[in-house]
């Protein structure tokens, strides 16, 4: 029995984005890990610390989007077939590029955001 596009399609969606978050996140954990510390007595303390993990995650979030979407390109690249309008048939004929700009979206934004 022959399953519908979509599903092969949704499931490649599925399978890409889990794998491209969790080789992101396995590649920038040594670099962003944040080791727990002792609580701090002052206020200025503790906000300096907030401060800091601010800018941690900021920067996380940077490299994050960065690393995911070269690998979305990658593999929009070498998997062609994964394309969200197209495989679920609507419309008829999408435009090429939008159809892997919105899959690139869905790919950088991981399978736990799906």
């Amino acid at each position: 029995m022959n399953d519908p596009k979509w599903i092969t399609v949704l499931a490649m969606l599925v399978i890409g984005s889990f794998a491209i978050d969790r080789i992101v996140s396995a590649v920038l954990f040594p670099f962003f890990r944040d080791p727990p510390k002792v609580p701090k007595s002052t206020p200025e303390e503790n906000q300096k610390e907030l401060d800091r993990k601010y800018d941690l995650e900021t920067k996380y979030k940077l490299c994050y989007f960065i690393l995911a979407g070269a690998l979305a390109i990658i593999v929009l690249a070498y998997w062609g077939n994964i394309r969200v309008l197209a495989g679920l048939g609507y419309p008829p004929k999408p435009n090429s590029y939008l159809d892997a700009i919105l899959t690139g979206i869905v790919l950088v934004g991981g399978a736990d955001r799906l």
